[in-house]
């Protein structure tokens, strides 16, 4: 879906700046972003990043897109522990 790849993209960059600056180490806690798509429309949600993923690792695929009920509306990878 790439309504979320903007958001996607914003998180894995702001995940690779905080770890570039030492404010995160490797997997600790978790970066996410509120999101808006014309085909969500009135729908709350937001991108996430994986539980327990190494931020050096991460990409723009790896971001999950949950909506305020956590149900999982894209991505594989389980983001709330």
């Amino acid at each position: 879906m790439p309504e979320y790849q903007t958001y996607k993209q914003e998180v894995v960059n702001t995940c690779h700046t905080l770890l570039e600056r030492g404010y995160l180490k490797a997997t600790e806690g978790n970066i996410s972003a509120r999101t808006s798509s014309a085909q969500t429309s009135g729908q709350n949600t937001f991108a996430i990043t994986p539980s327990n993923y190494d931020y050096a690792k991460m990409q723009v695929d790896d971001i999950c897109v949950l909506d305020f009920d956590m149900q999982s509306i894209e991505g594989e990878m389980k983001a709330i522990n």
